[in-house]
């Protein structure tokens, strides 16, 4: 089940990108003001970061939050994993000098250390998988 519902959200989000592009709708988002609302508010809940602090970005997208913590002047090793190649091969174009792998993040080496990792709006969508089997996906449940 949770190869179905990966591979539906890859579908959907990479139909998106290629009939939107490489801006805020182009990965399900409102538009840049909404996303940057966002990323302030998740990063408010952190405790005090070290001056500069490795962070991995689950489901990246185009990088949107590398950008953020760029125009922020937050110092910071960027990383990310996205399951569309074609966001990925885009956002390594544009900042040729992070790290993306294009992988599924549960099959990812347990041996990978960040300081930060992030996963902001990766599953909010569906994608036409029922929400029952969505919730009987024990292996995408996220629990508080």
């Amino acid at each position: 089940m949770i190869e179905n519902i990966i591979y539906k959200q890859s579908i959907v989000y990479k139909e998106n990108f290629l009939r939107e592009g490489p801006c805020p709708k182009g990965v399900f988002w409102n538009n840049t003001q909404s996303q940057y609302l966002r990323f302030q508010r998740l990063f408010n809940q952190f405790p005090k970061l070290p001056d500069t602090f490795t962070i991995h970005d689950v489901g990246c997208g185009i990088c949107d939050l590398h950008s953020f913590l760029s125009s922020k002047h937050i110092n910071h090793v960027y990383s990310g994993t996205e399951i569309v190649q074609e966001m990925v091969d885009y956002s390594l174009k544009k900042y040729p000098g992070i790290q993306i792998q294009n992988r599924d993040i549960l099959f990812a080496p347990s041996n990978e250390k960040y300081d930060v990792v992030v996963l902001s709006g990766t599953l909010n969508l569906f994608s036409g998988v029922s929400h029952e089997n969505w919730r009987k996906c024990t292996r995408c449940r996220i629990s508080a």
